[in-house]
């Protein structure tokens, strides 16, 4: 593989795209130049070394911050065809809080990308980097980005169904966000952890038991007979 040929240019955006201090309009061109880079290193085999990528998805995440929805949209999209090129190096933790966070804000041109391109990730990024995200929403104090982190465990679960030997060992990160959906003072939170139960059910059936063993009793009835809440 080819390594760092392009990076002497790359580094120059990087600098532009670590605030957002700039003309906004500096930084789009800044982004879109990203991309090509980005294509390029998927049509060519060029390797980024790990301190760049590392750079990257600060740069990345700052531009995520912005009050600007066209800057938003950008890094969403520049998000995913990283995300996408090189799914094992991308360390996209950072990334996806900003992402969860914005994708329950009340400006839908922030929050529709934002929820797309986490699902992008959902499908693309190494378990290893998403399942403790996804945990870390199950105390949010925020009820839509606890509902978001319930509804990707689903994605991500699905994502594996046929193949769970390959989320083997991320059962307790699982198990601490649905159990606190399952239990959550917020209804819509609760309907949503009985969706992902049922995904789990199908994926980890085992797992799903040890969940059901964990709940109030009546919940614990209600899941194992498959019934609803009861609750409007």
């Amino acid at each position: 593989e080819e390594e760092g040929e392009e990076e002497g240019d790359g580094v120059d955006l990087l600098e532009v795209l670590l605030t957002i201090d700039g003309a906004w309009s500096d930084r789009m061109a800044a982004l879109a130049q990203v991309n090509s880079l980005v294509s390029k290193c998927c049509a060519t085999k060029l390797k980024l070394d790990e301190a760049f990528l590392s750079r990257l998805e600060r740069a990345l995440n700052a531009q995520l911050s912005d009050p600007r929805s066209l800057v938003v949209k950008e890094a969403c999209s520049v998000t995913t065809a990283v995300a996408r090129t090189m799914p094992d190096r991308f360390t996209a933790s950072t990334v996806i809080k900003t992402l969860i966070r914005l994708s329950h804000v009340t400006i839908k041109a922030m929050s529709e990308p934002a929820s797309e391109c986490l699902e992008s990730l959902i499908m693309v990024l190494p378990p290893s980097v998403l399942f403790p995200e996804l945990a870390a929403t199950a105390a949010d104090p925020h009820a839509q980005a606890r509902l978001k982190g319930c509804s990707l465990l689903s994605s991500l679960l699905s994502r594996f169904e046929n193949d769970p030997d390959q989320i083997k060992g991320f059962e307790a990160d699982a198990t601490t966000l649905l159990i606190a959906r399952l239990t959550d003072a917020n209804v819509e939170c609760r309907a949503k952890g009985r969706e992902a139960f049922e995904v789990m059910r199908r994926v980890w059936p085992v797992t799903a038991q040890q969940v059901a063993g964990k709940v109030p009793e009546k919940l614990r009835l209600q899941l194992e007979g498959g019934g609803g809440e009861g609750e409007r």
